[in-house]
């Protein structure tokens, strides 16, 4: 009796006597086993009564075998095993038993692992595809507002920009929620100042309290330490989830925040922080409940108030990250509404001056009120001309002199002839692409200087540090509106030199000369792609297809957009029949566009 070999299963073969034929190491390793009866082997190593192991010893006995799988706790450790117990045959009798019995513990682990971030990865991918479209919708409509419309013109585009960007809110937050589970997001210390933060806060949520008649109260300690040391993008989020997610379910009453500095635990210094409301409470079976992602109180509550159910399981999972915490108390049965609370361990900053991490204020000392001394030159580097005239009339709007190029060579080229203060530079270009153009600028010490920003649609796990890796100094994902885009230009530009908008400069013209020439190149592209169609060119009706549901979509032409998206998978499969039917939808989708612009 005994067996060598180190392996994951147990396994045990006893004779219908009830003899012990053989037993791995494994089984020696766990637990003894008792001397004979099958009853009794069984009982050990399933850790079963004494009728469920009668019960399994006359069903294998009789020819069948049986699978069991159970959790249970051994040697301080709880594990999950999948036991067979099979016949073994001899001259179709059945002279033994053979028990194998296999600790899928880490497999479970490794398979829920590999579940989540299949999710968060297509979670991302979505993201990419959700963000196209916007990119026309949120662009065309900051250049409408700046043109000379009536009331109703300029009501109506409002509310097209404010549902845009809420859909923008909702995307960030998913990507943010991706990003956290897969372990992708980092701590990035830096010192600022704690006045300037709950500020900024307070004037984000402005618009929500005027609208709703709340009042916010800050009670923040005057004597509290101003300049720390912690992950300011961070503890600034946390802080306007907080206060959103107040406000939101806050109909009447005030908000009220409050701050301290503590030393406790281990001589360090904590920030305590509270968001208490006057709304409607949260019951108290459902507490823990609210930091689960994509958790509303109710279904009512869902439809009243809106939201993904993400802000306090992002704040819960930053915290973490921060080496914090998070807890809630409330009143709910006497409606005094809710009280979030967080801290976080930080460092107090003596002084801010002379910290070489300080970077806090750096973005708000460039404000649009100076005076151009000199106008900034900007070379945007993009395929697609249609983003090109846009992204150019955002920046002519401000003052920017514009350069352009269709891809890397060319950018190269005109890099030779003529100076820049900043590239905008598009990620996936034919011949040169974005990657190994700025891999070449930031190798040439002669251009290294001009600061590259990334400008792309993609914004899946990990794009922002691959543009970055390349030598971009900052990343911009598309859809971007005007004033992200000239607020990240304006971090690399110095202070003297800052652009200021000019207001008196109309986009009327550009956005009457843009529409015409956008419908005449879709024209063309829907021409190529039934030329491709009819000659059962798969790879270049996917390639059309692709360019017509980027185009479409950044231009705002959603349906179009969409219906080219169905048409490039259908060619990934040659499903010419199904390609046939949508390429007729697209021509209707097309003529319906070709007759609401006319």
């Amino acid at each position: 009796m005994g067996g060598a070999g180190k392996t994951m299963s147990r396994v045990v073969v006893i004779s219908t006597k009830g003899n012990i034929l053989y037993t791995n190491q494994k089984v020696v390793e766990e637990f003894p086993l008792p001397v004979s009866g099958i009853n009794d082997v069984l009982k050990t190593v399933l850790a079963c009564s004494e009728e469920e192991a009668d019960k399994i010893q006359q069903k294998v006995l009789s020819g069948n075998g049986h699978q069991i799988k159970q959790t249970i706790m051994t040697g301080g450790q709880t594990k999950t095993y999948i036991t067979n117990i099979e016949p073994l045959m001899e001259k179709d009798t059945v002279s033994s038993l053979a028990i194998i019995s296999s600790d899928i513990s880490q497999l479970l682990e490794e398979s829920e692992i590999s579940t989540c971030s299949t999710r968060n990865q297509f979670l991302a991918n979505m993201n990419h595809e959700l963000r196209t479209p916007l990119i026309g919708i949120l662009g065309s409509v900051d250049l409408l507002l700046q043109s000379k419309l009536n009331n109703i013109q300029t009501e109506n585009v409002e509310v097209i920009k404010d549902c845009g960007e809420q859909l923008l809110d909702i995307i960030n937050e998913i990507l943010n929620v991706s990003k956290l589970e897969l372990g992708l997001v980092e701590i990035n210390l830096e010192a600022c100042n704690l006045f300037d933060i709950f500020s900024k806060a307070a004037k984000i949520i402005d618009p929500m309290l005027a609208k709703k008649g709340l009042g916010l109260k800050l009670d923040i300690p005057l004597k509290m330490p101003s300049h720390v040391l912690t992950d300011r993008v961070k503890l600034f989020q946390i802080i306007c989830n907080i206060l959103y997610n107040s406000v939101k379910f806050t109909n009447k009453g005030q908000i009220i925040l409050k701050a301290a500095v503590k030393n406790e635990l281990e001589q360090r210094s904590w920030l305590y922080v509270s968001v208490s409301d006057t709304g409607i409470g949260i019951p108290y079976s459902r507490m823990q409940e609210i930091f689960e992602p994509f958790t509303q109180l109710d279904n009512s509550s869902s439809r009243n108030f809106g939201g993904t159910g993400l802000g306090l399981y992002v704040c819960k999972k930053l915290l973490e990250l921060m080496d914090g915490d998070i807890w809630v108390d409330n009143n709910y049965n006497n409606d005094r509404g809710t009280v979030v609370h967080f801290r976080i361990p930080i460092q107090i900053v003596s002084s801010i001056n002379n910290n070489p991490d300080n970077k806090c204020n750096a973005n708000e000392q460039i404000q649009d009120d100076f005076l151009m001394v000199n106008p900034r030159r900007i070379l945007i580097v993009e395929d697609n001309h249609l983003n090109q005239k846009i992204v150019s009339q955002m920046l002519r709007t401000y003052g920017f002199e514009v350069s352009s190029a269709s891809n890397g060579l060319e950018c190269l080229n005109i890099l030779q002839e003529k100076e820049f203060d900043a590239i905008l530079m598009d990620m996936q270009m034919p011949l040169m692409d974005g990657y190994e153009t700025t891999r070449f600028i930031a190798k040439d010490s002669s251009l290294n200087h001009i600061p590259i920003i990334a400008m792309t649609a993609n914004a899946m796990i990990g794009d922002r540090e691959k543009c970055l890796a390349a030598g971009c100094v900052s990343y911009l994902a598309k859809p971007f509106k005007t004033d992200e885009l000239i607020q990240e230009i304006k971090k690399f530009l110095n202070r003297e030199t800052s652009p200021s908008k000019n207001r008196e400069q109309s986009s009327a013209p550009f956005i009457a000369e843009l529409i015409p020439e956008f419908m005449a190149l879709l024209s063309d592209m829907i021409t190529d792609l039934d030329d491709a169609v009819e000659q059962k060119q798969f790879k270049k009706i996917q390639g059309i297809s692709h360019d017509i549901k980027g185009t479409a979509g950044m231009y705002g032409f959603i349906k179009i957009s969409k219906k080219a998206a169905l048409i490039e998978q259908a060619a990934k499969f040659k499903a010419r029949e199904t390609i046939l039917s949508l390429t007729k939808q697209l021509h209707y989708l097309f003529e319906e566009a070709s007759a609401q612009v006319s």
